[in-house]
């Protein structure tokens, strides 16, 4: 008795996409491998209540490449040893300021 379940690539027919366990698996097998080489994740509303700073601050962080943006099973994932070590970091500053500028702006008219 043959067995027809196995699929058989044949040149010019097109491969059959994975199943859904497949594809499943290879992003588990992704974030187990996130894990090793960067310890802990955690989301980015983990990340902001650690900072101390919104939720979109930590996304703009990301966007800039500050930080580490991992996607893995369909999530952004931040590195927690990125976020210790900007807890421990010198604060940034925003530049140096205008000398042109005295005080306060004045109100519009």
């Amino acid at each position: 008795m043959t067995d027809h379940s196995e699929q058989y690539e044949l040149p010019g027919m097109p491969i059959s996409a994975p199943t859904e366990a497949q594809t499943l698996a290879a992003e588990i097998e992704r974030y187990k491998e996130a894990l090793n080489e960067h310890g802990v994740l955690v989301a980015p509303a983990v990340g902001a209540r650690l900072l101390k700073v919104s939720t979109q601050r930590v996304c703009q962080l990301l966007d800039a490449g500050k930080l580490t943006r991992l996607v893995l099973l369909g999530q952004n994932w931040v590195p927690l040893t990125q976020l210790q070590h900007r807890l421990t970091a010198p604060k940034e500053t925003g530049g140096e300021p205008n000398p042109n500028r005295k005080g306060r702006p004045k109100k519009a008219a």
